[in-house]
């Protein structure tokens, strides 16, 4: 084998090659130790940033806005924040400090290092206000149906200086996947300065399920003037939208569109049928939840009624009865009713009156009759005319000798029916005169049976009676019982004349202007007054039995309340005014009150 030797050149070239190489490696080194103890001191200063930032924690130290804290790496250590601070090349003790500031509600810390004269902080920190991104993963917002499970997409964080801080996000949310409503899932991250990063996605869970209405009545079969029931609402979930509540009526079972509903109401309300109407009626309600979902929901069957029965006077109105005649009594001849549901009900009719055989009328009869449903009928009211008997007389035209010269026929005339009366020629008697035929007193009328006044006298040498008709209320002893009573016995002139309203009472006669032109006539004067104060609202004369200027009878315009405004009953009343409308102006107020007032 041959070896090779080398020159002492060779050898000198190597030697200067192997020290160059040996100079470089020491360069090498120191400036590989040189770089490990710079990463070594920044690795001090992020230490005591971090620190500084759990000492506000720690301390529970909080800065107003614009204000700034200097920490001491002696309080660091002091409070826990940091364990120690050594110099990395000589493992002492280094001092200094952090500047801590909050601007724009955010803090700022600035680190200062003094490791002896290795190292001084020259620039290091000076400060990172950049907020880190937070980057939502899939769709926001969410839509869930109640009742679904969720599991979140999450979120990924990126910082300019901390770089992927994925990991640090803290997640938070307020989800309830049973209940209706808008929920967040907040993601939050800081960097190592402390600047915070917020994110959030909107969870919406609806529901599909709409409102209930309920009805605590569901319809009636029964006719009625009027229902009316209870709507009660309810939702499972979201709740009702009270302004969406709206109902209306109809008459048939079509469901109205949503568009129709104007009418509101508030939840439980008590909602009646309309006034008025008659037929079949349906209640609609519209309601919605908070989620939108809409229900229309109707009633059975309503069955209204409002229309009043129907009273049919049977028998002739007025009617005029003259009791004791031959012994008849009074039958009235009734009525018959129909309405529109119930048919026929004059079963159902209710008659009431003030018929008085021993008095004087006018009387009345009063129909009236309600169906099923409670409407009334409009009352029906029959009038009696009644003749006043003083003495059982019948004047009738008669056989014999010389007629009566009340009526003719056959002969003469006779008093009959009570042949055993006394006639007492010369007096006055009150008379019924008969239905008459042929033979009729000349002051009655064929087939009509009338009271009068005659005066019985002797004919024919006494064989023979015969009456003269004298008119009422020409004097005290002839008084009627009122101006109507008058007009009755065929008075048809205005003017003053005697009336006596309790008949055979305590108090006497009295005269009175009576009012035979307007109104058919029978009207009885009770007071006049002008326009001064004797009738001012507060008078005596309103309330007391007093009477004034009972002597000026007339129409003259001055003041007089006479008797018949204490003594008399009335059912119409009428007031003139003679300066009014041409002198012409009355007011009349038909059944006053109701029926007869006593004044």
């Amino acid at each position: 084998m041959n070896k090779k030797a080398f020159t002492l050149i060779e050898l000198i070239a190597v030697i200067a090659i192997i020290a160059i190489v040996s100079v470089v490696i020491v360069r090498f080194s120191n400036n590989i130790f040189s770089s490990v103890n710079q990463r070594a001191y920044e690795l001090l200063l992020e230490a005591m940033q971090k620190g500084a930032n759990d000492y506000l924690y720690i301390t529970d130290l909080r800065l107003e806005d614009d204000g700034t804290e200097i920490i001491t790496v002696s309080e660091l250590i002091a409070s826990g924040a940091i364990k120690s601070v050594k110099d990395p090349q000589n493992k002492e003790d280094c001092d200094g400090y952090v500047e801590v500031k909050r601007t724009d509600n955010k803090y700022v810390f600035f680190p200062y290092l003094h490791c002896g004269t290795n190292y001084i902080t020259s620039g290091y920190g000076s400060t990172d206000e950049v907020e880190p991104v937070i980057t939502i993963l899939g769709d926001n917002p969410v839509t869930l149906e109640r009742g679904t499970a969720y599991t979140d997409a999450e979120a990924t964080a990126s910082d300019n200086i901390d770089g992927d801080i994925t990991s640090r996000i803290v997640t938070i949310t307020n989800l309830n996947v049973n209940a209706y409503g808008t929920y967040n899932v907040t993601y939050t991250v800081y960097d190592s300065f402390n600047n915070k990063a917020t994110a959030v996605r909107t969870i919406n869970v609806t529901e599909d399920v709409a409102p209930q209405i309920a009805f605590s009545i569901n319809g009636n079969q029964t006719y009625a003037k009027t229902r009316s029931t209870k709507v009660t609402v309810s939702d499972d979930d979201s709740g009702i939208d009270s302004s969406s509540l709206k109902y209306q009526w109809t008459t048939n079972t079509n469901i109205p569109t949503e568009e129709s509903f104007t009418a509101s109401f508030n939840n439980k309300n008590v909602i009646s049928t309309p006034l008025g109407v008659t037929g079949s009626y349906y209640l609609w309600v519209l309601a919605k939840d908070k989620a939108g979902n809409t229900t229309i929901s109707g009633t059975n069957e309503f069955k209204l009624d409002n229309i009043a029965p129907v009273i049919t006077l049977l028998g002739s109105n007025p009617y005029t009865y003259i009791a004791g005649i031959y012994g008849t009594v009074y039958t009235d001849a009734g009525a018959t009713a129909s309405d529109n549901i119930d048919g026929n009900i004059t079963s159902s009719i209710v008659a009431t009156s003030d018929l008085n055989i021993n008095l004087m009328g006018p009387f009345t009869v009063r129909y009236n009759v309600t169906d099923s449903a409670g409407n009334i009928a409009s009352e029906i009211t029959r009038i009696i005319y009644s003749g006043e008997l003083q003495t059982e007389v019948l004047v009738v035209g008669g056989g014999g000798g010389g007629g009566m010269d009340m009526g003719g026929g056959g002969g003469g005339g006779g008093v009959v029916y009570n042949p055993s009366y006394n006639l007492t020629p010369g007096i006055t008697y009150n008379v019924v005169v008969g239905d008459g035929g042929s033979g009729a007193p000349a002051a009655g009328t064929s087939g009509n049976a009338s009271a009068h006044m005659f005066i019985i006298e002797s004919s024919n040498g006494g064989n023979s009676t015969f009456g003269v008709d004298t008119s009422w209320g020409s004097s005290s002893s002839n008084a009627g019982k009122s101006c109507y009573s008058l007009m009755l016995d065929g008075i048809t002139k205005s003017g003053v004349y005697w009336i006596d309203p309790d008949g055979s009472g305590t108090n006497t006669p009295f005269q009175v202007y009576c009012d035979m032109d307007y109104d058919g006539g029978g009207w009885t004067l009770l007071l006049k007054a002008t326009r001064g104060t004797t009738f001012n609202y507060d008078s005596s004369y309103w309330t007391t039995a007093n009477t004034l200027n009972t002597g000026s009878l007339d129409l003259s315009d001055a003041d007089a309340k006479f008797r018949s405004y204490n003594e008399m009953g009335f059912n119409d009343l009428m007031a003139r005014w003679p300066d009014v409308n041409l002198g012409n102006y009355r007011w009349t107020e038909n059944n006053f009150n109701g029926g007869t007032v006593s004044v």
